[in-house]
């Protein structure tokens, strides 16, 4: 068991590494995607490596749980590069934003007190990497959702700083318009902001998504509270 488990390594090592090799030819080249010749050899080569690693699993015959992990193993590193196939139109040239933001700053759907908490946490995180993009961003969504206005516009100003060009940097913006406009009427200052999100990121690129609509909350209007 323990002869087939280590061969049963080498393929599964062989097709994590397809899958972060045309990840990395994707984000060198996003139009790679978008060429639907190449787009269709690409997920052939994505799809033949996993349907080989399977094959050889079946033949060499490990432990069923130790087919499971390097199977699923090799499954992850081929999934992001799956999706920027799928979804060439959600990546664009100059996005620079921090590797699966969506994915690492999504925020499950829970209690108000519960974001609360979560807040919280992610404060003390900030305190020993108070750069870190993906908490800041984390934050900024959960104090949309707890409507802790002065706590999200804080994050968002971090997040305008550190933030390199693309998908991760537009949401902010938005995310900052929409607290400036809806939660405390400030429209002047809102406009500015607008004004720079049409000149960064023009009509014609795909946009991203506009903030969540607010949900209820046990915290009050908070347009006093410190942004810490």
């Amino acid at each position: 068991m323990l002869t087939s488990a280590g061969l049963a390594l080498t393929p599964t090592f062989f097709c994590a590494m397809v899958g972060m090799l045309v990840l990395t030819a994707l984000e060198q080249n996003p139009d790679l995607a978008r060429n639907r010749k190449t787009r269709s050899i690409l997920l052939f080569i994505l799809g033949a490596s996993f349907a080989i690693l399977c094959l050889l699993l079946l033949r060499l015959r490990p432990m069923l749980p130790v087919m499971l992990i390097l199977s699923l193993g090799a499954l992850l590193f081929q999934i992001p590069a799956y999706l920027r196939l799928r979804y060439p139109d959600q990546y664009r040239k100059d996005d620079r934003s921090p590797w699966l933001w969506r994915w690492r700053s999504r925020i499950p759907r829970r209690s108000p007190t519960s974001y609360l908490r979560s807040l919280d946490r992610v404060h003390r995180s900030l305190e020993n990497r108070p750069l870190d993009a993906i908490l800041h961003l984390k934050a900024m969504e959960l104090a949309l959702r707890c409507n802790e206005n002065n706590r999200a516009l804080y994050h968002c100003h971090v997040l305008d700083e550190v933030l390199s060009p693309g998908t991760a940097h537009e949401h902010t913006l938005r995310c900052q318009i929409y607290l400036l406009s809806h939660r405390q009427r400030r429209y002047e200052d809102a406009e500015g902001v607008l004004q720079r999100l049409e000149s960064l990121y023009p009509v014609d690129y795909p946009h991203d998504l506009p903030p969540l609509r607010e949900e209820s909350s046990t915290s009050s209007g908070d347009s006093d509270s410190s942004p810490l």
